[in-house]
């Protein structure tokens, strides 16, 4: 009987220990979560609205990440909590999927062909209409809601790397900095490398660009496409400031925990 009571004390001291210990991570962090409706998609997303309640009516850098229940979301939204976290300037917006992210993914994430804005499959290659509900509804009714500075920074692992690639190539000035982790560019045969060739914009200009990969990754299609990636835009676009970063001895996704800390210490 007395050790049964001992571990009923023990139980109720490490649940209010956990309590106390969640409350200390950061207690004036928040997150706001709600569904938006995409007339251009014809889908809905899911999207997490994360900042911290002390920011005193500052404006701030917005920072758009894709996948947000996914690997990398996940891996963001942890990290957030850390207390130690120095981005108080910033908000952090995750854009989520809402049913078979296999399939939408690569409808949302995965561009038109450089030379067509459409494709007779409308589950493949509709980039251009997830980009016009980021950059036309999304971000616009943030930008109402919110104080934002002209500072967008939008990162996107795998497929969303992709996207994020193409996003750069869009020539507007709603984002600054990119942050691509692994981009699928071997998708449709390189065709987004296709893209930047023969793209005579100065799309890069006063933008930012950090393409990353794991170390272990010349055993896919990443590594390659890394390369063709750094070799166009360092041609074309001299006015891109091009960062390479790999994590050593580290697969696809086996590096991704440890790109979002180092992306939020930037």
């Amino acid at each position: 009987m007395v050790r049964w009571k001992l571990f009923l004390v023990v139980i109720i001291f490490l649940s209010f220990y956990g309590e106390a210990n969640q409350s200390t991570i950061n207690p004036k962090y928040k997150v706001e979560k709600f569904t938006m409706w995409s007339d251009e998609v014809k889908d809905s997303f899911t999207v997490y609205v994360s900042s911290y309640s002390n920011q005193g009516g500052k404006y701030l850098k917005a920072v758009y990440y894709l996948d947000a229940t996914l690997n990398s979301g996940f891996y963001m939204r942890k990290e957030l909590l850390n207390s130690n976290n120095p981005q108080l300037n910033s908000i952090y917006i995750g854009i989520a999927h809402i049913g078979d992210y296999h399939i939408k993914r690569r409808r949302d994430f995965i561009p038109p062909p450089f030379d067509s804005l459409a494709t007779q499959n409308l589950n493949f290659a509709q980039g251009e209409k997830f980009y016009k509900f980021l950059t036309k509804k999304l971000i616009p009714t943030l930008n109402a809601k919110y104080k934002m500075k002209p500072e967008n920074s939008l990162i996107g692992h795998s497929l969303g790397g992709l996207f994020t690639i193409y996003a750069l190539t869009r020539n507007e000035s709603v984002f600054s900095k990119y942050y691509s982790l692994s981009p699928s560019a071997w998708i449709n045969y390189y065709d987004i490398i296709k893209c930047i060739d023969k793209d005579k914009s100065k799309f890069g200009d006063h933008k930012t660009l950090v393409l990353m990969k794991g170390g272990l990754e010349f055993f896919n299609k990443i590594n390659t496409g890394n390369q063709l990636l750094n070799n166009s835009l360092t041609k074309h676009q001299k006015g891109l400031k091009l960062t390479t970063k790999s994590f050593q001895m580290k697969g696809h996704n086996g590096y991704v925990n440890e790109a979002i800390k180092w992306i939020l210490l930037q």
